[in-house]
């Protein structure tokens, strides 16, 4: 005969599995509803650009990062949507591109960058 204790912990142990296995395709959906964007900046040389402060929107709040040595910079966890990318340093013209972040892999963008002349355009 079953100790009534044992058979209520073995439920209790089935429902709690069983409580898990449907959850855990909901944790997989909720990390589907944002992505990332990877950006490249470079000059107008095809020189990566080290130092470039980039901005975006984020719920009408600004979110910024600055490219590394290599020009590379990466915004984690947006959510999905379109995303405009405003970027400056000191001696290049202001620029901006866009893309459309997605779930899943990283949406790569790439900014170039132009040299201000000597008069200031």
């Amino acid at each position: 005969m079953k100790n009534p204790r044992n058979a209520r912990r073995q439920t209790l142990i089935l429902a709690l599995f069983a409580s898990l296995l449907l959850l855990a395709p909901l944790a997989a959906i909720a990390q589907e509803r944002t992505g990332s964007l990877s950006i490249d900046v470079t000059d107008d040389k095809q020189s990566p650009l080290s130092g470039v402060t980039l901005t975006i929107m984020v719920d009408e709040k600004p979110r910024t990062q600055v490219t590394d040595p290599t020009g590379k910079a990466i915004f984690d966890n947006l959510p999905l949507g379109n995303y405009t990318v405003n970027a400056e340093i000191q001696g290049f013209v202001p620029g901006n591109a866009s893309a459309e972040v997605k779930a899943g892999q990283p949406t790569p963008l790439s900014l170039v960058m132009r040299s201000m002349t000597s008069d200031g355009r």
